[in-house]
Formats: C-alpha cells, structure tokens, sequence
C-alpha cells in the first residue's frame, strides 16, 4: 500500500466508526503527513488527530509537541481535542478498532 492509500484506508474506517457512532465529520481528507478532522456530535464538537500505521509497524504516538499543537488548534476551533490510533493490515483492512485517546 502507497502512503496515500494508508491514509485514505485509516481516514476511511475512522470516519466509519465516527458516523456508525452518531458523529458527523465537518471537515477532514486523507490527505498531508499528519490527517485532522473535525466531528460534531450534539455532545461534543472535536478535532481528531489521525495516526495510522500498517502492520507490522504501530501506529505512531502523539509527540508531547504534537499533542500541544493539536490542544491549541482545538482550543481555537473551539473543539476538544482527540488522538485516534488506526492499524491497517497491509491489504487496508482495519485490525482491532479504531483507538481513540482524549486530550485534555
């Protein structure tokens, strides 16, 4: 799998999850090193961070500089900020669910 059908693959089962579970992305493509979207919920309004990785790697950990950066990104969208973590097998299939990690 190319770079850019991880992300469309991770991007793809991400935004699965979050509309299987009430969510509706306002904003978000697969596309950039690092993938951001905006959710609203009636609950919630978020900006996801999206960090995918194909088997055998992991997906990588937010950097302490990332989290910073994605909090005060949020904090001005007027958002709550989240990581999500997506495992891809190498054909795309998503293993073991979406991870998802809130940023207080």
């Amino acid at each position: 799998m190319t770079p850019d059908e991880t992300r469309r693959n991770g991007f793809k089962h991400a935004v699965s999850w979050l509309q299987q579970s009430g969510y509706q992305v306002a904003e978000g493509a697969p596309a950039g090193d690092s993938l951001e979207i905006a959710v609203d919920h009636p609950s919630a309004r978020i900006l996801v961070r999206l960090n995918i990785g194909v088997r055998p790697e992991r997906p990588p950990d937010l950097t302490k500089k990332d989290a910073d950066e994605l909090r005060a990104r949020a904090a001005s969208l007027g958002r709550r900020p989240y990581a999500a973590r997506v495992l891809l097998d190498p054909n795309g299939n998503l293993l073991g669910g979406v991870r998802w990690q809130n940023l207080p």
